[in-house]
């Protein structure tokens, strides 16, 4: 007796066929099917039999598909042939992978305060065509502070730049493999104080200040003054990398003279000021004062 499955036909309306046939042939003047054919040694009845697979994969690649497709962000979806069988996959985006090509470095910093707009700069970025002749200057004795024994006490008005440039310096050493951390001091110490109780992280951050190759703490003498800031956190961090001569950088509006005074009126308590003078030795054995001067500048100048 014959098998009834066996001569079971499906047969579709005709408006269905003409539509799978009119979809086959559109297919099959697409330019990535006819690359992926070609790719496979595949014949082109090969889209006959398997047109839900590909026409789900060029929705979705030209962002036609009638529902939502999840992927993870930054994925493609991608069609894959293996042993005569097809299949989906997520893969990484180009754009994605030149973007975390682009953010590498960042592994290198042991802290991170960066603002994200800042994470990509470099002083290869820096459009020295439209900078006057002494932010030029001020850029390449900062970019050149790896052949110094002394970092650099950066200070001027507000705005006037001083940020960008140690961003970028921070970047071209953590893109050489160094360690970094970069540091806000009034971020820094918010962050200490809610990590109270938590001392592996305070651990972590307080080693990530005094071991890295390169440290750079932002707007100096901006932080509410406190003794445990400024004697428990910043002295010894300070001490710590100026007895292993590692190279430090600082920013500021203040002057280091107009530094010592702000630290000399803490919020509570009496000041020592045989530890701010000790504090302030250290910031002038670790870097040497250069002042930026120039109008403010919020957009930053990046070559394209």
């Amino acid at each position: 007796m014959k098998n009834n499955m066996q001569e079971l036909q499906i047969k579709l309306p005709k408006a269905a066929q003409e539509y799978r046939e009119k979809r086959v042939a559109q297919l099959l003047k697409n330019p990535m099917v006819l690359a992926f054919l070609e790719e496979h040694g595949l014949e082109d009845d090969f889209i006959k039999q398997h047109l839900s697979q590909f026409d789900r994969w060029i929705r979705f690649k030209e962002g036609t598909t009638s529902v939502e497709e999840y992927r993870p962000e930054g994925y493609e979806l991608e069609l894959t042939y293996r042993d005569g069988h097809l299949d989906f996959s997520y893969v990484q985006s180009l754009a994605a992978a030149q973007r975390e090509q682009k953010l590498a470095h960042l592994k290198y910093f042991r802290v991170n305060h960066l603002p994200a707009p800042m994470r990509q700069l470099s002083f290869s970025t820096l459009n020295s065509d439209k900078e006057n002749d002494y932010y030029v200057s001020a850029a390449y004795q900062i970019e050149n502070i790896q052949t110094s024994n002394r970092g650099l006490y950066l200070h001027g008005s507000i705005g006037s730049g001083k940020t960008y440039l140690m961003a970028c310096l921070c970047n071209d050493v953590a893109r050489s493999k160094r360690s970094v951390s970069f540091v806000r001091m009034s971020e820094l110490l918010s962050e200490l104080k809610a990590l109270f109780n938590d001392s592996e992280s305070t651990a972590q951050i307080m080693d990530g200040l005094m071991t890295s190759y390169l440290l750079v703490i932002d707007d100096i003498g901006a932080e509410n003054v406190s003794a445990w800031g400024r004697d428990e956190i910043l002295f010894n961090v300070l001490n710590y990398r100026m007895e292993n001569q590692l190279k430090t950088c600082f920013t500021s509006n203040l002057s280091i003279e107009e530094l010592k005074e702000v630290y000399l009126k803490q919020q509570y308590g009496v000041v020592d000021e045989n530890k701010v003078d000790r504090l302030i030795e250290r910031v002038r054995t670790l870097a040497k004062p250069l002042t930026l001067y120039g109008n403010s500048r919020r957009q930053f100048l990046v070559k394209d």
